[in-house]
């Protein structure tokens, strides 16, 4: 968990998926086919530099990005509910 006082934040922003390719606690996975290619891209200057070009500076903007990643991939990524047992606390 992260706390920032509020003395230094401006403003708060709802982007979703904005960590992608990292993840999001309770709200998406990480993607791993993303870092598993960046692993190759990143052995090479054309490739990094490729990479970037399509998915950093090629992005006009987040929806965009949003776009370019596709809903196959985000529906990929989206949390599966996950539900636990009752647990017994026993008697006070």
């Amino acid at each position: 968990r992260t706390m920032i006082p509020g003395i230094v934040v401006s403003a708060v922003c709802h982007v979703p998926f904005a960590s992608h390719p990292s993840y999001s606690q309770g709200y998406y996975d990480r993607d791993n086919k993303f870092y598993l290619a960046w692993d190759k891209i990143s052995e090479s200057k054309e490739l990094t530099q490729k990479y970037l070009d399509e998915w950093v500076y090629g992005a006009k903007d987040r929806n965009a990005y949003w776009k370019k990643l596709g809903e196959k991939t985000r529906k990929r990524l989206q949390v599966k509910a996950q539900y636990s047992e009752k647990i017994n606390y026993g008697k006070y």
